[in-house]
């Protein structure tokens, strides 16, 4: 059914774009609501049941914003505490290895150990030229032209 016709407007016409109204019939219900109000008490009460329903699912809303918020803050602070037990545990780790290396460079002497390797390098070379020597057959005619 029509909505003008529902309000109490007669229909003056129908023609193939649906139906026609008198102008006057319009603004004399117009007028008469102007003065009256009743479809507009009517539509008040209807606005208002979805003004509250409107303000229900705000709140339900809101309380499910706070309870995702108080989830992220939770999760934030205890990513925050991790990551500085985590921080805490390395650099506890670095102190131990730099305490570890000077044991190490206190140990070893590194000065005295550079000299130890130098004479090493210098004594497996002549080992290696005394075998060379050894094969070709003439350590033993070194030795004997020493003595």
């Amino acid at each position: 059914m029509d909505g003008f016709v529902q309000l109490g407007i007669p229909i003056t016409k129908i023609d193939r774009r649906g139906p026609l109204y008198k102008k006057s019939d319009v603004d004399h219900f117009v007028m008469k609501e102007a003065a009256l109000g009743q479809h507009a008490a009517g539509r008040l009460k209807t606005m208002t049941k979805e003004i509250e329903t409107a303000i229900d699912d705000i709140e339900v809303a809101k309380k499910q914003f706070v309870e995702i918020l108080d989830k992220t803050v939770s999760m934030q602070q205890k990513c925050s505490e991790s990551i500085k037990k985590v921080s805490g545990n390395v650099r506890a780790s670095a102190n131990e290895l730099a305490t570890g290396l000077l044991k190490i460079q206190k140990t070893a002497d590194f000065a005295s150990l550079e000299r130890h390797v130098t004479l090493l390098e210098r004594a497996a070379a002549a080992l290696t030229t005394l075998a060379e020597l050894e094969k070709a057959g003439k350590l033993e005619k070194i030795i004997g032209a020493v003595k």
